[in-house]
């Protein structure tokens, strides 16, 4: 009886490791450049992303990260993303001439993916 109880004690440790193992966040492979999100506002409603309308709705889009207020902007961007992509493409011009202009040489930390200073 006491293999017993330690045969289940020791497949319930598993599985519960294995089981966070699955949940834990997935971190991008070491030397990869993690490029900041150019803005702050939804790109279909222009609401905060992360206000009011609670943690912002992240998508992938042929290869490109997108951010959202909500799950119903993801649906208006879906049905004609050429038109919104143009507002996520000239943010990202802005900022890298924002950057050019004042002499920006701040990498981005690989986890949180905000400017760190250069040491």
């Amino acid at each position: 009886m006491l293999r017993f109880v330690a045969l289940v004690l020791a497949l319930s440790v598993a599985g519960a490791a294995v089981a966070f193992a699955e949940d834990a966040p997935k971190t991008e492979k070491p030397g990869a450049k993690a490029e900041a999100y150019p803005l702050k506002t939804c790109i279909v409603s222009g609401e905060e992303l992360g206000g009011e309308m609670g943690d912002a709705v992240t998508i992938q889009h042929e290869g490109r990260t997108i951010k959202f207020c909500c799950k119903s902007c993801v649906k208006k961007f879906n049905a004609d993303p050429a038109k919104y992509l143009k507002v996520l493409d000239e943010a990202e011009k802005k900022a890298k001439e924002e950057g050019a202009k004042t002499g920006e040489t701040k990498s981005k930390d690989a986890k949180t993916g905000e400017a760190k200073d250069p040491k």
